[in-house]
């Protein structure tokens, strides 16, 4: 659909690389020097275009998908020229299922409604319609469900249903797991999942899958890993444990270890905390909501293997105030790797827009390939060594290049208006 659709109307279609996507400012230069009109992204990604300072005044229409749309997200989006689109759709009805244009930032953010030849309702655990403002799952049907499956007809037969919801006819349907209500005006609000699962950067994620990781490492007792907001309103996976005291202790650190040796980088929880015992319902059950409504902390078991290694020069000295501010630690050792303390791609590019705002000669890839505050600083000193030996000038004055100076610019700007 993002592709062809363009296409057919006799449009372009501009395509970021991975550097691009994982840099805001890059992908700020790449929507400016495209002209683009249109931009798909997720609300991550989207926060990201935010900090780097994308033009307000550009008319951009904004479409967003792939999570949750966070409320101050739209009241910054829906504040700028161009109409911006909160869409919604699982891959299994291929793709966009409902849209809502949202005009009031401070409104109920909803998956407005069904796109043609779709069918969305709110259904009670038997299968019956549910009244207009009454919590129920989400069902999906028309021409967009998928067959099924591949090879899985035993996941195929759970997900994909017919059944009769009241109205005379069985009709094929698709269980979404998400849970919402309908509204008065006949859009729809999603309130969360009724099962273990959450998106988040446009990946759908079974937590279970990664407690089952986390749960093999030794000296672990039990662990919950559950989705929840910091105080941006971000989503987060944080991850709460109890060691064993009859083994030695599991620490943050080495149970991050774990969980990056087996699941893809999106599934690492980015918050740690160690805990003396998890939350109970009352019949003795993991108290899920409970974890999520706590505020987010992380466990010192992270940070004091190497919180000794304080700063040993000024450039180190200046990064560790960048990180400490952006991942919220403190203390945090040069020897650290930012990974092992929960930075994930928005985190990392902000530390990125901070560093080129101190006038660094640092970007976000150089924390891919110098993961601690020892590694850059080394890199960024033979850097800026290297600049000061090549400058014309007999002061020594190395000169911005404009567009760098813009970027700086741009960073600081976005920078104040977050903070």
């Amino acid at each position: 659909l993002e592709l062809y659709l363009p296409l057919i109307c006799g449009g372009s279609v501009v395509i970021a690389d991975r550097s691009q996507v994982e840099d805001g400012f890059a992908l700020v230069r790449l929507i400016n020097e495209s002209a683009a009109t249109v931009l798909q992204a997720t609300p991550t990604l989207w926060q990201m275009l935010v900090e780097a300072g994308l033009d307000k005044t550009r008319p951009l229409k904004k479409l967003c998908g792939g999570e949750a749309l966070p409320a101050s997200l739209a009241r910054t989006l829906s504040g700028m020229q161009g109409s911006l689109w909160n869409m919604y759709g699982p891959t299994e009805t291929t793709i966009w299922s409902s849209l809502a244009k949202i005009t009031d930032g401070d409104a109920p953010i909803t998956i407005g409604h069904p796109i043609a030849n779709t069918e969305l309702h709110i259904l009670r655990a038997d299968g019956r319609l549910v009244p207009p403002g009454v919590v129920g799952e989400l069902h999906i049907g028309g021409d967009g469900l998928a067959q099924g499956y591949f090879d899985r007809p035993d996941l195929t037969e759970t997900a994909f249903i017919s059944c009769d919801i009241g109205l005379g006819e069985e009709q094929r349907l698709y269980k979404t797991g998400d849970l919402g209500r309908r509204l008065k005006d006949g859009s729809l609000q999603l309130l969360g999942r009724r099962d273990n699962q959450v998106k988040l950067r446009g990946f759908r994620i079974e937590l279970g899958d990664i407690e089952a990781v986390i749960s093999k490492v030794e000296g672990l007792r039990q662990c919950a890993v559950v989705g929840a907001r910091n105080a941006r309103g971000e989503l987060l996976l944080a991850c709460y444990f109890v060691a064993n005291p009859e083994t030695p202790a599991a620490d943050a650190a080495e149970l991050a270890k774990a969980v990056r040796r087996h699941l893809p980088a999106y599934m690492v929880p980015s918050v740690w905390s160690r805990e003396i015992e998890l939350p109970l319902t009352g019949n003795g059950k993991l108290n899920r909501k409970a974890l999520e409504a706590r505020e987010l902390r992380r466990d010192d078991g992270q940070t004091k293997a190497a919180a000794k290694t304080a700063p040993r020069t000024a450039m180190e000295e200046r990064l560790m105030d960048i990180w400490k501010g952006v991942l919220d630690i403190d203390p945090i050792g040069v020897e650290d790797n930012l990974y092992a303390l929960g930075a994930d791609s928005l985190m990392i590019f902000r530390i990125a827009a901070r560093m080129l705002d101190a006038g660094l000669p640092l970007e976000a890839k150089h924390l891919l390939r110098y993961p601690s505050i020892a590694e850059l600083a080394a890199y960024a000193e033979k850097a800026a060594e290297q600049l000061s030996d090549s400058s014309p000038d007999e002061g020594g004055i190395v000169h911005q290049i404009p567009s760098l100076s813009s970027f700086r610019n741009g960073a600081r700007r976005s920078m104040e208006r977050i903070s």
